[in-house]
């Protein structure tokens, strides 16, 4: 009976996400935020609940995903999850059907193309990365622990305790800097394109040094995506290379697994691929398993919450906020967030995200779920009003960007992640914002006392 629920209760939600996306009026080049969420939401709340019906979760007891065997989804939870899970996306359709009636943004772009401050802006910010990567390095013992330990230094026990830690939120800054290269190349000719050029590619070989030790496969499949993604804004339609990148992207991505972080990479990835070679079976419980998570988390945290994990009443939201204050640098030490509770009750040695749904769940219950749900569903649609549709480069770029971390925030819903992710496409958008405001500003000060 519970698997007769759970089976109906995914087919609803998945007929309401298809029908919904396509009766809406549809995006340019068939993509925008709403509909990269749609597709996360329909993969992690739809497909996984009955894959989770007809597979056996045993085969992760010898891998780094043996934490999911915490609690069976089977014991009777998964209604539970499965409907707050639809309720989470009828507030979500509410929320942006009420701000997408707004008027749009009063300039066809958000940041004005002033291209000396766009390309002082990616000097600094590529500046700023280096810099932060190359302290980092140091203080962490060189180039062999940044590659060859990088999932060590996810877990709660890296391998290397440095008080300059914080440099990690700022190493990003580089990617913040490869996406304008891009964009400036883009709009530039002769030597101006062969210096945007050289920029272009000196940030995004730092740019996946830095996602590589991040040892984010999703952040990782997101930042390569955003490139093929914004040419497709700039020709005004979806190129088809976006869909084969996508799937050339994902599919080494799932098959080599969390093994290509790790110290023993070489030995992870032989092992993976003689599996892979002798049952191609697992390719696809791999592929799945990408995004159970979300469902998992919220399957256990029907059954943990209040009980294991009390009531969060929204604290992650500042408390995302104050995690960008240096702890060891600073001698403090800040509470722990909502994905590191979850991660201590599935007993982890990694971090386990909390996601969109979850998030809204533990911190409010039902009540947190729908207020998450229509804020963000709000949120996506006034990103479409700030951010419009254009074929500028820059702006095109940033609209790309954006689109695909919005759509990410469904599988990683934990303000301090959000924040963390966000923070460089914040400071860059900002800075692309501000500055060629400020010398406008400038130079009508100085005309006006001239």
């Amino acid at each position: 009976m519970t698997a007769t629920i759970v089976v109906l209760q995914s087919v609803v939600l998945g007929l309401l996400i298809v029908i919904t996306e396509v009766q809406r009026p549809q995006p340019p080049i068939g993509v925008d935020a709403r509909r990269v969420s749609a597709v996360l939401f329909f993969l992690c709340f739809c497909l996984v609940p009955l894959w989770l019906q007809v597979v056996d979760l045993r085969f992760t007891r010898d891998s780094p995903w043996r934490w999911v065997l915490h609690r069976s989804p089977m014991e009777g939870l998964a209604p539970y999850a499965s409907a707050i899970a639809l309720v989470c996306y009828i507030c979500l359709l509410a929320g942006y059907a009420g701000a997408a009636g707004r008027p749009a943004a009063t300039t066809p772009v958000l940041f004005p193309p002033d291209r000396v401050s766009q390309r002082l802006i990616a000097v600094l910010l590529g500046v700023a990365g280096t810099l932060a990567l190359i302290g980092y390095t140091i203080t962490i013992g060189g180039i062999v622990p940044l590659i060859f330990n990088a999932l060590a230094f996810r877990s709660s026990d890296p391998p290397v305790v440095s008080s300059w830690a914080f440099l990690r939120s700022l190493m990003p800054l580089v990617g913040g800097a490869s996406f304008l290269f891009y964009g400036l190349r883009r709009a530039s000719s002769g030597r101006t394109r062969l210096g945007m050029t050289t920029g272009l590619v000196l940030t995004v070989a730092l740019s996946l040094v830095v996602l590589f030790h991040q040892a984010g496969r999703l952040s990782l499949l997101f930042y390569i995506l955003v490139f093929p993604l914004a040419a497709s804004l700039m020709a005004g339609r979806l190129r088809w290379h976006v869909v084969a990148a996508g799937a050339g992207i994902i599919l080494p991505l799932v098959v080599l697994g969390k093994q290509l972080f790790s110290a023993d990479a070489a030995t992870g990835v032989a092992d993976r691929l003689t599996r892979v070679g002798e049952n191609m079976v697992s390719v696809g419980n791999a592929l799945m398993l990408e995004f159970s998570f979300p469902y998992i988390t919220l399957t256990n945290a029907v059954g943990d919450v209040p009980g294991a994990m009390p009531l969060r009443w929204f604290a992650d939201v500042p408390l995302g906020f104050l995690y960008l204050v240096p702890q060891r640098l600073l001698g403090v030490r800040h509470p722990p967030t909502i994905s590191m509770l979850n991660s201590r009750i599935f007993e982890s040695h990694g971090t386990v995200p909390v996601d969109l749904v979850s998030f809204g769940f533990m911190s409010l219950w039902l009540p947190g779920v729908m207020i998450v749900g229509a804020l963000f569903g709000y949120i996506l649609a006034r990103a479409e009003t700030l951010m419009p549709t254009t074929r500028e480069p820059v702006n095109a770029v940033f609209r790309a960007a954006w689109m695909l971390f919005l759509g990410r925030t469904v599988m990683y819903g934990d303000p301090q992640l959000v924040i963390q992710a966000c923070f460089f496409l914040l400071v860059t958008s900002a800075a692309l914002t501000t500055l060629p405001r400020l010398r406008t500003l400038l130079r009508r000060l100085a005309v006006a006392h001239g």
